[in-house]
């Protein structure tokens, strides 16, 4: 509706988002998909290729110079992609614990055996290598009675008893934030300081940024945390967009 006194028709997938998947869609020109499970709710999807969309800062960054989440992509490094705009959006990572738990340190799973449910959130490919730096796989921790969710798959049937949070948070409403929202509000939670090895391996990996947590970002933040930062959502499209659209 924005652009259309400008005599640009533009059609939203609403489909053709999730992490990595946009910016290839974008640099490749793909056709619009439509959802995998359609419902009686679903949105009609555009009969054309993606042009243009939004995504964290970091994923455009590492497709353009094809690391990270694309460093194994037979495209190589996506240089045909255009940065738009970039909407300041901070985004922090946060490791919580129940209050109960007693844990300080997220060594202690391990140290002393603890049969804890984690969920961590791995929207972005970072957070297998936060688990790795203190020992945590999936068959470590049910080796002990406890039990590790990683991915995407964090509703709240698979966090009713959950001991340890992990995963990014930003106060913007979107679905996959929306998780702190409840578990802040349901338990009374400990908020980790990450060590400063750790931030340091994260931050040259990811290209994050070192930063503090807000004091109040959320309940139970009740001093500076310690962590790394993503900076923001970008809009973007690929080098062949017409300048007046781009503008």
């Amino acid at each position: 509706a924005a652009l259309k006194p400008y005599g640009w028709d533009v059609q939203i997938c609403y489909y053709c988002a999730g992490g990595p998947r946009a910016p290839r869609m974008v640099a490749g020109a793909m056709m619009a998909t439509p959802p995998a499970n359609p419902t009686a709710d679903t949105r009609p999807t555009p009969k054309g290729t993606v042009d243009f969309g939004a995504t964290g800062a970091q994923l455009l960054w590492w497709a353009y110079q094809g690391t990270n989440n694309f460093s194994k992509d037979p495209e190589g490094p996506r240089k045909q992609l255009r940065l738009i705009a970039n909407i300041q959006q901070p985004a922090y990572l946060l490791v919580a614990v129940k209050a109960t738990s007693g844990i300080t340190d997220l060594r202690q799973i391990v140290e002393k055996r603890l049969p804890v449910q984690i969920v961590a959130s791995d929207l972005i490919g970072d957070t297998p290598t936060l688990l790795e730096f203190y020992g945590l796989t999936k068959e470590k921790v049910e080796s002990f009675g406890g039990h590790l969710n990683l991915g995407s798959n964090t509703g709240p049937e698979n966090r009713k008893d959950v001991d340890v949070i992990i995963g990014w948070a930003a106060l913007v409403n979107a679905p996959e934030y929306n998780m702190w929202y409840e578990v802040t509000q349901k338990h009374d939670l400990k908020f980790l300081a990450l060590p400063d090895d750790l931030l340091d391996k994260l931050a040259k990996q990811f290209d994050f940024e070192k930063r503090n947590v807000p004091l109040g970002l959320l309940r139970g933040i009740d001093r500076p945390i310690p962590t790394v930062a993503r900076t923001g959502t970008v809009v973007y499209g690929r080098a062949d967009m017409p300048d007046d659209f781009a503008y």
